[in-house]
């Protein structure tokens, strides 16, 4: 078996999945066709959020917590409560950044539980059918709607409403 070196995102994985036949053609399986047309997918997402920064206007920033460079957006997170909500589009355009790295974003997570009062043990995974039996858009409350986010935003000298996010899920209920 042959081995190449394929070239994703950037990045230069040995997939020991991808051979060459007696024809000198590479045959790659399924499962890393299917890898890369969803990691594809996803930067087709990622780029085109209202709320993002298409990766390549991306500029490398320290995390707001541990200063920990982010070389790539999708390794940037709102770090609310520990910081000021902020989107990597609201980051890139005031040139402030408030959003934390990927190890950051663990303590983040455990932070928002701990604001509303729930242990991880409390949380559950819904079905998209489970999922459109929730009550109306209008009926929703965000976690940063609730009386908990609305103090810790007080203490942040922060409106969530005036926030890109905020004015997104207002204009999601009308």
């Amino acid at each position: 078996m042959t081995t190449r070196k394929l070239q994703l995102n950037n990045k230069s994985n040995d997939y020991s999945s991808s051979l060459i036949n007696k024809k000198g053609e590479y045959m790659i399986d399924k499962q890393l066709i299917d890898n890369a047309v969803n990691e594809a997918m996803m930067k087709v997402i990622y780029n085109s959020s209202p709320t993002m920064i298409h990766e390549d206007d991306y500029e490398p920033q320290a995390c707001s917590l541990c200063n920990k460079e982010m070389s790539s957006i999708h390794d940037t997170h709102n770090a609310f409560p520990l910081a000021k909500l902020q989107s990597a589009k609201e980051a890139h355009q005031q040139k402030k950044n408030y959003r934390c790295c990927s190890d950051c974003n663990e303590k983040v997570l455990k932070a928002r539980l701990d604001m509303m009062g729930v242990s991880s043990e409390d949380l559950k995974t819904y079905s998209i059918s489970e999922l459109s039996k929730i009550p109306s858009k209008k009926e929703r409350k965000s976690i940063f709607e609730t009386s908990q986010s609305k103090a810790r935003f007080d203490e942040l000298g922060q409106d969530f409403y005036k926030t890109g996010l905020g004015k997104s899920i207002l204009k999601g209920r009308k």
